[in-house]
């Protein structure tokens, strides 16, 4: 038996530090798990991908997080800058989440106010992407 097309995503891999603590790397590297009550590995195929919002590197010689982990880990780095540092994609991204509301509830929804989209750029989104689609686009927010 071998697993193929496995993919892992694991968000905000720091913050659950507590639980990678305890987690065996051997089975990223070997690429082979023991499913529970197995007497065998069995070899998988898949891809892993994590996320943090911190210099994993730097916790790691601070000691927060497990240097063998992050050598395994550390394949690809994409470092994608905070939504507060790049503010002139907020409005195209508001136009997609509107977009996809729209086409969710059979909605016309066209734009937000001139106004809202003022406050939205003021906005520092600590929260980046994700607070900005989910930051309540009501009816005030809107202009259809």
């Amino acid at each position: 038996m071998e697993v193929f097309g496995l993919l892992v995503q694991l968000m905000r891999i720091l913050d659950a530090f507590s639980f990678y603590r305890k987690f065996r790397t051997s089975p990223i590297q070997e690429r082979e798990v023991r499913p529970v009550g197995a007497t065998r590995s069995v070899p998988y195929q898949a891809r892993l991908v994590t996320a943090t919002n911190r210099d994993l590197r730097r916790e790691a010689r601070e000691n927060r997080f497990r240097p063998d982990l992050l050598f395994r880990l550390n394949g690809l780095t994409l470092e994608l800058p905070a939504l507060r540092d790049r503010k002139a994609e907020i409005p195209t991204l508001v136009a997609h989440f509107l977009q996809k509301l729209a086409s969710r509830y059979s909605s016309r929804v066209n734009r937000v106010s001139d106004e809202a989209l003022q406050a939205l750029l003021r906005h520092d989104w600590p929260g980046n992407i994700r607070e900005l689609e989910n930051c309540g686009l009501t009816p005030d927010f809107l202009d259809t």
